[in-house]
């Protein structure tokens, strides 16, 4: 049983004192009658275990003044987050498109992201958030088809940083021109 039930459950007791002012009797467990003061007491005590209980269970948003700053809603409101954008677009050259396109986001070696694009969906844009504004570290990986060779599979590779800053807007690129014999291309993130 989790704390915050357990003090629930007190609560509901006390409550349940203060309401019959005792005299219960249920299998092996008896409440004797109490007096008016214990059952005001009992009343209060069991208002507060209540209350608790439900704000360790998040039921409750925290007491007293609130920073207008903080974020709310999500899984931690005790952390301050740091929203931006990440897009990825199929790509086109002079004399030759990208056909399909799968590229997975890496960022301080967390994956955070992962972009499959083709000609139904030939761009895609996630709202992405770090702990705090500054510089991280991203790598990338995934592949690339061109209409110059649809069948062979080209590898994308790339690692930099990027200095993330609420707001901020950025863009998976490569400057890429298909030719015969390439295996690997670069890529990497740029602002948008």
């Amino acid at each position: 049983m989790s704390l915050e039930t357990a003090s629930f459950l007190v609560g509901a007791l006390l409550v349940g004192v203060a309401v019959l002012g005792g005299g219960i009797e249920v299998k092996e467990i008896t409440i004797p009658k109490v007096s008016s003061f214990v059952r005001a007491v009992a009343g209060c005590a069991g208002l507060v275990f209540i209350l608790l209980g439900l704000k360790a269970g998040g039921v409750i948003p925290p007491f007293g003044p609130q920073d207008p700053n903080k974020p709310t809603g999500g899984p931690d409101n005790s952390v301050m987050q740091t929203p931006f954008m990440l897009s990825a677009v199929l790509g086109k050259t002079r004399t030759a498109r990208e056909i399909e396109t799968q590229i997975v986001v890496f960022l301080e070696s967390k994956q955070v992201a992962e972009f499959t694009l083709n000609a139904r969906s030939p761009s895609k844009s996630v709202e992405l958030s770090v702990s705090e504004p500054g510089e991280y570290q991203y790598h990338l990986k995934g592949y690339t088809k061109w209409t110059t060779d649809p069948d062979k599979k080209i590898d994308l590779v790339g690692k930099g940083s990027i200095k993330v800053d609420s707001g901020s807007s950025f863009m998976v690129a490569t400057d890429f021109e298909p030719s015969p014999g390439v295996e690997k291309c670069e890529t990497y993130i740029r602002n948008d």
